[in-house]
């Protein structure tokens, strides 16, 4: 699914996904002067804030496969007043063009649906490479099994949810975070789960698409199709419009010297807890 600069922006300015990403900023604990990563960084959404926290002392690294969107963000963030300490990279999540333990902190939203489920592991495995011990790794990311939309027909609807699945290649990461963040080695993990409001405008950007492959593939009729998105339209003209999915947030910590198993304290010859 192709994603735009102007559908992140929109989408960032929901009162919704602005509370998540605040969530997400003090999760990654930063401070003035620290050094920190965002993996997917789009059109500089979140550099940008990121860059306001840490600071002139500090450098924030932005890293998108997508050449058009990092053209866009250095723009946006020469623009905002913070390019002196910010960057962006054409790079792969997968293989960071970032030295180890060289950040502060790792963030990633809504960029791992759009990997495939092994690559999804690797690059979980790069965000917690590249950051220093003790240091956060933050990814939020959507289970669109989750979506629920208003509309005169459920059982089509969830039909058209089941298609709409069927564009990401891992449509269900959110709930799968904390076992990947886990394996990758992360301690302290924190999990926490938003309900997020979609506008009519987005579900018609995001779902128009889907409606046409359901009908290329023949999972939707014609009539169905047509029936079901003027259903939705007439809700939404009556006030009754209703759509919502789940992101979830999760959080661990890059683990330090301090979190190596110790071996008992000795005392006498004798291992201190046997007494």
């Amino acid at each position: 699914m192709r994603i735009d600069a102007e559908y992140l922006r929109r989408t960032a300015a929901s009162p919704a996904v602005r509370a998540v990403k605040q969530r997400g900023y003090e999760l990654l604990r930063l401070r003035p002067g620290a050094t920190v990563v965002d993996v997917g960084c789009g059109p500089a959404i979140d550099t940008v804030a990121l860059a306001r926290i840490v600071g002139p002392g500090g450098c924030v690294i932005g890293v998108d496969a997508d050449p058009a969107l990092v053209t866009e963000a250095n723009r946006v963030s020469f623009q905002s007043g913070t390019g002196a300490f910010t960057r962006h990279v054409v790079g792969s999540a997968t293989a960071l063009p970032l030295d180890t333990a060289s950040s502060d902190g790792c963030y990633s939203e809504r960029l791992l649906q759009h990997l495939p489920w092994t690559a999804t592991q690797r690059a979980v495995a790069e965000f917690v490479r590249v950051v220093r011990p003790g240091g956060m790794v933050v990814v939020a990311d959507t289970d669109w099994a989750t979506l629920s939309i208003a509309a005169p027909d459920p059982l089509l609807e969830r039909r058209v949810v089941s298609q709409h699945s069927t564009a990401f290649p891992n449509p269900f990461s959110g709930r799968y975070l904390s076992g990947l963040l886990l394996r990758a080695g992360l301690v302290d993990l924190i999990q926490e789960s938003y309900a997020l409001s979609l506008t009519y405008e987005a579900m018609e950007f995001l779902l128009l698409p889907t409606l046409r492959a359901g009908v290329a593939s023949g999972v939707i009729a014609p009539a169905e199709a047509g029936r079901w998105w003027i259903g939705v339209r007439d809700l939404r003209n009556h006030g009754q419009f209703f759509a919502q999915v789940c992101l979830v947030v999760t959080a661990g910590r890059a683990p330090g010297r301090s979190d190596a198993p110790r071996p008992p304290r000795m005392r006498g010859g004798e291992p201190a807890d046997h007494g």
